[in-house]
């Protein structure tokens, strides 16, 4: 396996606040959430961040980045590995930029059992994952 450099990207004087906050309704939360969705959504039509793939729109990355910023989060990337066939996995963690507390993560795989993925090159199949 080899395994890629991480360089943190996380400043490390992430400000800390202390400030207590009001713990929402359910329904508060998903009309919060219902505004954050119609403006996220009016600035990936207008600035056309998206590919359209087979005549779908797929999500361009500079959205998300947007998404993260305007709830007050950002990835960061823990790992990433290549397996000896070329699989890639990573794991990113999701931080929140007020506290610089992990608020969640995920993980993703790129395989070489993929049909869309296992002619294209290394970097492109790292970055997928």
């Amino acid at each position: 396996m080899n395994e890629i450099q991480i360089i943190d990207p996380v400043p490390s004087n992430v400000p800390v606040t202390s400030h207590p906050q009001r713990t929402l309704s359910p329904v508060e939360t998903l009309h919060a959430a219902a505004q954050v969705a119609t403006a996220i959504a009016d600035v990936i039509e207008k600035q056309k961040l998206y590919s359209l793939i087979s005549g779908r729109k797929y999500v361009k990355v500079d959205a998300y980045i947007a998404l993260g910023n305007i709830q007050g989060v950002f990835p960061k990337e823990v790992s990433c590995q290549e397996d000896e066939d070329g699989t890639f996995e990573s794991y990113v963690d999701l931080i929140e930029r007020s506290s610089g507390h992990i608020v969640g993560g995920a993980s993703a795989i790129c395989g070489m059992d993929e049909p869309t993925w296992k002619s294209r090159p290394r970097f492109a199949r790292r970055s997928m994952a």
